[in-house]
């Protein structure tokens, strides 16, 4: 009886690796830093990024190992590959929540004819197309919200409180701007603290005028939803620029 017992019960574990617990301090301390880092400005979004991704990465493997000497060796896991384990799995939940939550867009805009970036580099040709059919498609899809704003005041009324709303933008830089064109371009940042470029162009309009907006990262993979959400607060800072009384049209577009 006692031996069958004694062959049920996991094995005792050997002596466990010194760099276990420096390696699981280490990751979440990098994790941790890079995130802080990367939301304040001072490290490029696209290395926080990376930093995260690569630590979780290897947090994961560490907690499959410590699954394998649990289940697969039948010993004691190593108290430092299981401390890694939750790392691994949030960078891992995370992930898998974005890509489904956000499209891999860089780019998004609230227009009929996306405005093109003039003096902001890349610069882009006038009249070129910005999307191709298949990321158009995937902007209408999942962020139908967002269009061209149509309002009843006269075109230069509409670019004046265009540019005093953009300056309520997050570090707001205002790069060009042209008053005959009715365009300006400019960078904000976004609330993960990577830069975003703004384009704002108003066209006249037999009712009044069109104002279009462009909001496009500076990382060419996933926004996660930031530039649909800078635009998003731009016009509603639009709205405010005329105190309580906008153009009751902008207030049933936008209510």
């Amino acid at each position: 009886m006692a031996s069958s017992d004694a062959e049920t019960l996991p094995a005792a574990p050997g002596p466990a690796p010194r760099w276990t617990p420096v390696l699981s301090g280490g990751l979440w301390t990098l994790s941790f830093l890079a995130f802080v880092l990367g939301r304040t400005g001072r490290l490029p979004f696209e290395v926080a990024l990376f930093g995260i991704a690569a630590a979780g990465l290897v947090a994961l493997g560490m907690g499959l190992w410590a699954a394998y000497q649990h289940w697969g060796q039948r010993q004691v896991a190593d108290n430092a590959l299981l401390a890694a384990a939750p790392l691994g799995v949030l960078v891992l939940a995370l992930a898998a929540w974005t890509s489904v939550r956000f499209p891999w867009l860089h780019d998004v805009a609230a227009a009929e004819r996306p405005p093109t970036f003039r003096w902001l580099a890349p610069a882009e040709p006038d009249g070129a197309d910005v999307y191709d059919e298949a990321q158009a498609q995937t902007l209408r899809t999942r962020y139908p919200s967002l269009q061209p704003v149509r309002l009843s005041s006269r075109p230069e009324r509409t670019f004046g409180h265009a540019v005093v709303a953009a300056g309520g933008l997050p570090g707001w830089h205002l790069e060009h701007m042209s008053q005959r064109e009715r365009r300006f371009e400019g960078t904000t940042r976004t609330r993960l603290g990577f830069e975003s470029q703004i384009v704002v162009t108003v066209r006249p309009e037999k009712t009044g005028s069109v104002l279009e907006v462009r909001s496009r990262s500076n990382i060419a993979t996933g926004d996660f939803g930031e530039n649909a959400r800078t635009i998003q607060r731009f016009l509603k800072l639009l709205g405010q620029t005329w105190m309580c009384k906008p153009p009751a049209d902008f207030a049933a577009k936008r209510g």
